[in-house]
């Protein structure tokens, strides 16, 4: 063994502490990236996968109620490609041994085969058989739930009857890859249920015989997204049209869109994090060592090494250190990839969706580790090789002790000699120090971060459940009820109060960027649902001059304290006070109206939710 190896192997040795802790720094970067890289590449190639096999939608649009004879009309739109209608409807089931109220999402599938968009993949059992009205496919994940399986029955309510189904099949749909309640945050599979139908037995039963309610279709290469939205919703505006829209809007693409993107940040700013600390940790600790070792090295230089067989020295013990972290943060970024696949199979419900550390997030790591590495240590090595022999045989001169500006700030009775010799040292070295301080507080930083998204899902939930929506229960009915209704519920037994409202779909676009939601009327004196979805959100406000509970004037829209958007758009650009955004409600004739924003309003009543009961009634 050469010299220059045992000298490496005896300071390797010597270091160990110091080198574990930076290798321990070192794989929590690595981990980190290694975890997202392989997160986002089973997700989005799963994804695509999916998508291409099963022909995902690119465009939907849904309407009151259309004759099937205007699909060929809107087949020569220029830029669709191809175009299906469907039946789409709301529905309660009841499963046996399991007494919670249970929604339902029922849609057609052409009787005994496959829809040509928004293909089925199928677990278990087959198609619903054409001719068959009592047959049905459920969504894999409420099977699941339930341990169904093909040949058991359900109940379900569908337009006010009571009618037993056979489960004929269980699949998955790229249209509900997250299966969650058009209300829901989070998936509830026990209690949400999305079904596939015959097209002739859904259309019997919701009246809708020779009929539509709802198109998907696909587009042509280079078609202009927009101008086919135009197109359409001009069509179907005489059949009560509320708006198409595009594959970006529809929930479960755009869940697990928001997943992918959080998961590209994380594979840049946690990484970066590690690897920074761990470069000036480098840079210290090689920097000391050799600086202890001056006068190794200058009689190793005296016996001939080369300068270039010196830095491959250091450089050595540099990488171990690095490559005894990466290694460490490839095993555990591996194990947490396993285990936060079963946790993604258990929300995204893919037919496959395998997590393998791809060979190009292994030499992505190791060259950014290498990167760092070179950042940390290149100074300290080039000081080392550069130094004459005789000068480094010579002990370093002495540092020049002088007052210093800190010293001069602050009182000389305040500080005494440690104080003195604590600011002479930061003075003389700030770029030492001002990385310290910045490794300290990307530290803090990263404890911070957890400690912040914890409390601030806390501070959501009680908004949102406590402030916004105070009702105990709302029940929603699928057609525009008689007011008299309230009536009839404020007399069940248990229930204290009860608020009606109605919603209705449309489109806003400020800005001129289109954004879909729900126009909702803030009525008067609103107390169990302050904002439910669109309106008031929190007590009902009062605006600066007027009484409590006043309700805005007509063209103008309710603000957000703290100056929140009005109608919660997807598309960014919140507005402002004074304001206007072209609202165009859902009606059978697209008439668009120009709705200010009014200044932030002040709440008139700040009690909170748990002094009432309520029993919401929406139409």
């Amino acid at each position: 063994m050469r010299t220059l190896d045992r000298k490496l192997l005896r300071d390797f040795w010597r270091l160990k502490g110091q080198a574990l802790a930076i290798a321990v720094v070192i794989s929590g970067g690595v981990m980190t990236l290694i975890l997202s890289v392989t997160t986002l590449e089973a997700l989005s190639g799963a994804r695509e996968r999916f998508y291409a096999s099963h022909h995902f939608a690119e465009v939907f649009a849904d309407v009151k109620r259309a004759p099937l004879g205007v699909v060929s009309r809107l087949q020569e739109i220029e830029g669709v490609n191809l175009i299906e209608p469907r039946v789409q409807a709301a529905m309660r089931l009841s499963v046996a041994g399991f007494d919670d109220p249970i929604r339902g999402l029922a849609q057609s599938i052409p009787d005994g085969r496959q829809p040509m968009l928004n293909r089925l993949h199928l677990v278990a059992g087959g198609l619903p058989e054409a001719g068959r009205d009592d047959q049905a496919v459920v969504s894999d994940a409420f099977a699941e739930a339930h341990g169904l399986v093909p040949g058991d029955s359900l109940e379900a309510i569908i337009d006010g009857r009571r009618v037993r189904l056979q489960l004929a099949g269980i699949a998955l749909s790229p249209e509900f890859l997250y299966q969650v309640a058009p209300t829901d945050l989070m998936p509830d599979y026990r209690r949400y249920a999305v079904l596939w139908m015959n097209q002739r037995t859904l259309a019997n039963a919701f009246g809708m015989e020779g009929a539509f309610n709802q198109l998907t279709l696909t587009l042509q290469a280079g078609a202009q997204r927009e101008a086919v939205i135009d197109a359409l919703d001009l069509a179907l505006a005489r059949y009560g049209g509320t708006g198409a829209w595009t594959r970006d809007d529809q929930p479960s693409h755009r869940f697990l869109d928001e997943e992918l993107n959080q998961q590209r940040i994380q594979a840049t700013v946690l990484p970066a994090i590690f690897l920074s600390v761990s470069a000036f940790l480098l840079h210290v600790v090689m920097g000391r060592l050799i600086q202890t070792q001056r006068e190794q090295v200058a009689v190793l230089k005296a016996f001939g090494y080369r300068d270039g067989e010196l830095a491959r020295h250091f450089g050595l013990l540099a990488g171990m250190i690095v490559l005894l972290g990466w290694a460490l943060g490839v095993a555990l970024g591996a194990w947490a990839a396993s285990g936060m696949a079963s946790l993604y199979r258990e929300y995204f419900r893919f037919p496959e969706m395998p997590f393998r550390v791809p060979l190009w997030a292994l030499a992505l790591s190791l060259s950014v580790v290498a990167l760092a590495t070179l950042l940390g240590t290149w100074r300290a090595v080039w000081q080392a090789v550069s130094r004459p022999p005789a000068e480094a045989m010579r002990p370093p001169a002495p540092l020049r002790f002088r007052r210093s500006w800190l010293e001069r700030l602050l009182p000389a009775a305040l500080l005494g000699q440690e104080g003195r010799m604590i600011l002479r040292h930061l003075a003389r070295h700030p770029a030492k120090a001002g990385l310290s301080v910045a490794g300290i507080a990307l530290s803090a930083g990263l404890l911070m971060m957890g400690a912040y998204q914890l409390d601030a899902v806390e501070a959501m939930i009680d908004q949102q459940y406590r402030q916004v929506l105070r009702m105990d229960m709302e029940l929603t009915f699928a057609e525009a009820t008689p007011a008299r209704a309230a009536g009839e519920l404020r007399h069940l037994p248990g229930v204290l109060a009860v608020e009606t409202w109605r919603r209705v779909p449309g489109a806003g676009h400020p800005d001129s960027r289109p954004s879909r939601g729900a126009h909702q009327p803030a009525g008067h004196g609103a107390r169990a649902a302050a904002a439910p979805g669109v309106g008031w959100p929190g007590p009902s406000p009062a605006p600066a001059r007027g009484g409590p509970d006043a309700d805005p004037p007509p063209g103008r829209l309710p603000r957000c304290p703290g100056g929140g958007r009005a109608g919660g758009g997807d598309h960014g650009g919140a507005a402002a006070p004074g304001d206007a955004a072209a609202g165009r409600p859902g009606r059978r004739t697209p008439r668009r109206r120009r709705l200010s924003h009014p200044p932030p309003a002040q709440c008139a009543d700040g009690r909170g939710a748990g002094d009432q009961r309520c029993l919401a009634a929406g139409g």
